[in-house]
């Protein structure tokens, strides 16, 4: 068993790959009634888990290519 959480989220991302290589790009869904509240980078994280064909497709491999930027930059 991973100790760490990034252990244990590494782990999620790689069971997640793999469900979705043998079931077509489906086969997770995730569930639950709390929010994404704490940051954006939780909202990346999960569409990893969850569209990393999607992200791929548009060339995104890392958050700072994803997040929102401002007007100004």
């Amino acid at each position: 068993m991973p100790q760490t959480a990034s252990e244990r989220a590494f782990d999620l991302f790689l069971k997640t790959r793999y469900i979705q290589q043998v079931n077509g790009g489906g086969g997770i869904v995730f569930a639950t009634g709390t929010p994404i509240s704490n940051s954006m980078a939780e909202m990346f994280t999960m569409q990893r888990y969850l569209q990393m064909a999607a992200l791929t497709k548009l060339r995104v491999h890392h958050f700072d290519s994803w997040r929102p930027r401002s007007a100004s930059q």
